[in-house]
């Protein structure tokens, strides 16, 4: 056959588009990202207009990685990738990650990716990412008809265009308009500077004059006409007579609608024989490249007749040999020649692949794909291959585990002694549509496990509460797990298991007498059964236990029972368990043990292996945040919440999503400001609110921090006291909502409620002995002092709060702290104490890049520097304070009298009148009343 675009030197009619192309080569050349998209309906020139744009760039010294998705492969996960990345051979990366990532895809490759080998699919996305950005010079990658790609390569896919590689990187997709990858489109950069989006039309009759030059104008009409501008439809008909142009034309077939397709594919092969349609009938069964013995063994006919046959499609242009296997020239001809083979055959072939690729151990997700097409009601021999390919690749191909085990649950015999296995599938496959993001429909497959045998009814029910915790429906997830151990379960792991779940759902609502009794109930089973990772799971949850309620004492013997057994278990017992790590990281930051904070983090958080159904990885990761916010350390706490946000989207959790927003809204904060962090707050959070005890009054203290520096007080408090709040977070959020609360009073000259607030607050935290909360009751003290104009009484608390914000390794606190010491020695008229502590203030918030606060900073030293120029200037350098309480005694008033109405103690009157007469050098009141007659005479005389 005539293939017109063989002679062509280019492409035709599409020059503005290669120009566009161009453009784009030329920016990555440059070091830039650039994307490229290219749509179109089937056959209009996208993989054409792809091949062209990976020549352009091979010649301006690209390295460039192809890969192609194909309509019966969606159960081979990566697949797009595998073909793009593993023939690729870059210099052995030093990167660990990436190297890790390539090793994964070759396994995959191959068929060998066992489930205790396999990666979580989001270190599996870092790692390519990572792959790409190490890999030397400017890099293609071209991703073509990603409508047909598996679930997997399309999260992958959108993962690198929302969080590109560093480095000159292009990523050129092409896809049909239906089924749309949405995903990928979305991820796709909107800017135009960095994306090139081309929606290729079909070509116009000038254009065929051109393409067709030897043609006259009235066949070039009917070619047009025919093939409406399909490049792929002009293809097929170039050698068609004038006669068949003609019936087309005058609708004998539905132009462009599937059937016209298949005879236009499939004409070509009608001259073949009967035996060529079958052996190419069988490699389009056989997949995308296939071995000449398996295509011998589907079309039922000897190795060398089928070598033969193969070497005629070739020759004829139909197939194409790569090495030692054997391809279609066009996915669509494959489709094709499938869908000819007719629904029948196509079993019975599917069902003898999968028969030669047991016998010959071939690897387990290929044969997967064809036991799906081919398995009988009460195979169960189809029913383990497709559950155990299921299996490895439920971390990293969630949606293609998802489909194998529907099968395999359909084709499984409905017989009693099976009952277990079906119970180990469906909570396989409620794990599996979890991880797409169905947490509902995850939660309604799990109801028909719980009633099953155990241990697996226990095991459901336990990943029952974690998704209900990600629902936010905590009482739900209590009744269940109340439910099952009442019917009395034998103490065995899974027991304690729920036990544990039970004491960490009850630390989440705050009711902390039950978690005390659970956590305890669990340590018992865990002893009993000498399990040393339960055992350690159930200290750690003891001692957040105890520091809620504020038993220092027992909170620091449980952190160190937890650590000692937990450092002495090997990882594979502690991953199930990795959650431990959460309340110990927490409570040991508390108790300022930071080293081992961080050390217990970074494990916990290496167990998880970032997957977000995992029990752990919520508290893990608001932890992660909340510490290094704390530590100043405010980019990376922001990182880790997009990060922690980017995966709270697989399992599509608004309750985790809000949570780690929230727990980053301080960061936000002093990074950026008020504005930003409640521009954030808006968009990220919403009005929806996490529906958890702890993480509700998490979100609403930060929301109402961020409004107090923002200047909205009114709806700081409004935050605070809309109930209900519980009193079982002293060492959460208690002690800083108190503080807060102080403040705002205060500023509301409010002084009963905001003294009686900050003394509180400071029993509170003195009772609870920790330096970071002893550093915020005492600062909110000396805010409200400050606010009274009580200088002397504030100094001591603010200077405290320093200290035990350094002693708690808290830069950004105290940088606050020492910001307002430099505030207070202003107002005393202290130049030298006053720089002292703006000098500190600076250096903290510099090594934090505490921009905000850098600038807010600024402008109050300017404000400080004319603060003492004014009182440099004002009669006996009376304070605002000084002066309001030596005129109501001047006016008679006794010291209890200025007290009440003050709202001050009797000692402070007396001892703001000390300085008063000392500074005026008066003897008494007499000579107080005299001598401020005077300065007012003095002030109004002309």
């Amino acid at each position: 056959m005539h293939d017109p675009f063989s002679a062509s030197p280019g492409l035709i009619g599409r020059a503005a588009e290669l120009g566009r192309l161009d453009r784009a080569v030329g920016d990555v050349t440059a070091g830039r990202f650039r994307t490229v998209s290219i749509t179109g309906s089937p056959g209009i020139g996208k993989t054409r207009l792809l091949a062209e744009l990976s020549r352009r760039a091979g010649e301006r010294g690209f390295t460039v990685m192809s890969g192609r998705a194909t309509e019966f492969e969606k159960c081979f996960p990566f697949a797009v990738y595998v073909e793009a990345l593993t023939p690729w051979s870059p210099p052995e990366p030093d990167d660990a990650e990436a190297r890790t990532a390539l090793e994964t895809l070759v396994s995959i490759s191959r068929g060998d990716h066992e489930p205790e080998a396999s990666t979580d699919r989001y270190r599996l996305y870092r790692g390519i990412r990572r792959l790409l950005e190490v890999a030397p010079g400017s890099i293609a990658l071209i991703l073509d008809d990603l409508h047909w790609a598996d679930q997997p390569s399309l999260e992958l896919t959108e993962y690198l265009l929302r969080k590109p590689p560093r480095g000159g990187l292009l990523v050129a997709v092409a896809y049909r308009p239906a089924p749309l990858p949405t995903g990928v489109v979305a991820a796709l950069p909107q800017a135009d500077d960095q994306a090139v989006f081309l929606d290729l039309r079909p070509l116009e009759e000038k254009d065929l004059a051109e393409l067709f030059p030897g043609a006259g104008p009235h066949r070039r009409r009917l070619l047009h006409r025919a093939s409406a501008g399909n490049p792929l439809y002009l293809h097929a008909l170039a050698d068609a007579g004038d006669s068949v142009l003609a019936g087309l034309t005058g609708g004998e077939y539905p132009v462009g609608g599937p059937r016209a397709l298949q005879g236009l594919l499939l004409a070509e092969l009608d001259v073949l024989p009967d035996d060529l349609r079958r052996v190419a009938q069988a490699l389009a069964v056989a997949g995308d490249q296939a071995s000449l013995d398996l295509v011998a063994w589907i079309a039922e006919t000897g190795e060398e007749e089928t070598a033969d046959a193969l070497d005629r499609l070739c020759a004829h242009g139909a197939v194409v040999p790569t090495d030692a296997f054997f391809t279609f020239r066009h996915p669509l001809l494959r489709a094709a020649v499938y869908r000819d083979a007719g629904m029948g055959w196509r079993t019975r072939a599917h069902e003898r692949a999968a028969a030669y690729l047991d016998a010959h151990r071939g690897p387990v997700t290929l044969l997967a794909h064809h036991v799906q097409r081919s398995a009988r009601q009460g195979d169960e021999r189809a029913a383990a291959i497709l559950h155990e390919a299921a299996a490895g690749l439920l971390d990293v191909a969630p949606a293609t585990a998802s489909r194998l085990l529907r099968t395999a649950l359909r084709v499984l015999p409905a017989r009693e002694d099976l009952t277990s296995r079906r119970m180990t599938m469906l909570m396989a496959l409620a794990r599996a549509v979890a991880s797409e993001g169905e947490l509902a429909e995850s939660r309604e497959i799990l109801e028909a496990v719980l009633p099953g045998p155990e241990p697996t009814s226990l095991e459901a029910a336990a990943f029952a509460s974690v998704l209900s915790r990600l629902m936010g429906d905590l009482d739900a997830a209590k009744h269940l797990l109340t439910r099952m151990l009442n019917r009395g379960a034998d103490a065995c792991p899974h027991t304690a298991s729920i036990l544990i779940e039970l004491a960490a759902l009850d630390s989440l609502r705050l009711d902390s007498d039950e978690a005390w009794r659970h956590a305890r109930a669990a340590l018992e089973q865990a002893d009993e059964l000498g399990h040393e990772a339960l055992a350690a799971t159930a200290h750690s949850l003891l001692a957040l236990n105890a520091a809620q309620q504020a038993r220092t004492g027992d909170a620091e013997v449980h952190v160190e029972q937890a650590t000692r057994i937990a450092d002495g278990v090997a990882d594979a017992e502690l991953r199930p368990h990795a959650a431990l790590f959460a309340p110990l990281a927490l409570v040991e930051a508390q108790l300022n043990l930071r080293d081992r904070a961080a050390r217990h983090l970074a494990k916990g958080l290496e167990l998880v292996g970032n997957q977000g159904l995992d029990p752990g990885f919520p508290f893990l990761r608001i932890v992660e945040v909340a510490l290094l916010t704390r530590e100043g350390k405010l980019s990376a706490a922001v990182a880790a919440a997009e990060e922690a946000a980017e995966l709270a989207a697989f399992p599509n959790s608004h309750e985790l999503t809000a949570t780690v927003w929230a727990a980053a809204l301080p960061a936000l904060l002093w990074l950026d400001g008020p504005q930003a962090a409640l521009t954030a707050a808006d968009r990220l959070i919403g009005p929806a609110l996490p529906r958890s005890a702890w993480w509700s009054e998490l979100t609403r203290l930060n929301l109402a921090t961020v409004n107090f520096h923002a200047g909205r007080v009114a709806a700081c408090l409004a935050q605070l006291t809309a109930g209900p709040w519980f009193p079982q977070t002293a060492a959460s959020a208690g002690i800083y909502r108190q503080a807060l609360h102080a403040v705002s009073a205060a500023r509301f000259n409010d002084l009963h409620s905001a003294l009686l607030l900050s003394d509180l607050g400071l029993a509170d935290a003195k009772g609870l002995g920790m330096d970071h909360q002893l550093g915020a009751a005492h600062h909110a003290r000396a805010e409200v002092l400050l606010q009274y104009g009580e200088l002397e009484e504030a100094l001591p608390h603010a200077s405290a709060a320093a200290t035990y914000f350094a002693d708690a390794g808290a830069a950004i606190d105290e940088g606050r702290a020492r910001q307002l010491l430099a505030t207070l020695h202003s107002r005393n008229s202290d130049p030298t104490a006053m720089r002292d502590e703006l000098a500190r203030a600076k250096a903290r918030y510099a090594e934090c890049s505490a921009a905000w606060l850098e600038k807010q900073l600024a402008k109050a030293e300017l404000r400080m520097a004319a603060s003492l120029t004014r009182q440099a200037e004002e009669p006996a350098g009376l304070s605002e304070r000084e002066r309001q309480i030596a005129a109501l005694a001047g006016s008679g008033l006794t010291n209890r009298e200025i007290a009440q109405r003050l709202y001050l103690s009797p000692k402070t009157v007396e001892a703001h009148l000390a300085r008063v007469f000392a500074k005026l050098d008066v003897r008494s009141r007499v000579e107080l009343t005299r001598r401020l007659a005077q300065d007012s005479s003095s002030e109004h005389s002309p």
